[in-house]
């Protein structure tokens, strides 16, 4: 959804701000070609809570109060999700993965018109 409006800014020909969290994908649909898609989905609820996917991993993080909880989930060899391997030390560099990319993923949000000025 975060690429939908400046690819309508891009159709149209109408400038988009450098800092808008979305991509111009007008390019592509005018030579219909298949956009580049991205690597993850991030989502987020209530300013604490996320979830970061990627084809091989699921990782949620979740606050309440000063309690932190974190998941992961190896989307590959296990769909279901039954096993939380958060705290499995082979999987370590993998949750430093996703906390990096859940936290770059915020901080470019952020950088968008739409949260421009605002509290949140």
């Amino acid at each position: 959804m975060v690429d939908v409006l400046p690819t309508l800014l891009g159709l149209a020909q109408l400038p988009i701000a450098r800092r808008m969290a979305g991509r111009d994908l007008s390019a592509e649909l005018l030579l219909e070609t298949p956009p580049q898609g991205r690597t993850d989905v991030i989502a987020m609820h209530g300013g604490k809570d996320l979830m970061l996917r990627t084809q091989q991993w699921k990782y949620l993080r979740w606050q309440r109060g000063n309690d932190v909880a974190e998941v992961l989930y190896d989307l590959g060899t296990e769909p279901e999700e039954f096993t939380n391997r958060a705290a499995d030390p082979g999987c370590r560099s993998v949750l430093t993965e996703c906390r990096e990319r859940a936290l770059h993923r915020i901080i470019d949000a952020t950088r968008s018109v739409l949260f421009h000025g605002r509290k949140f």
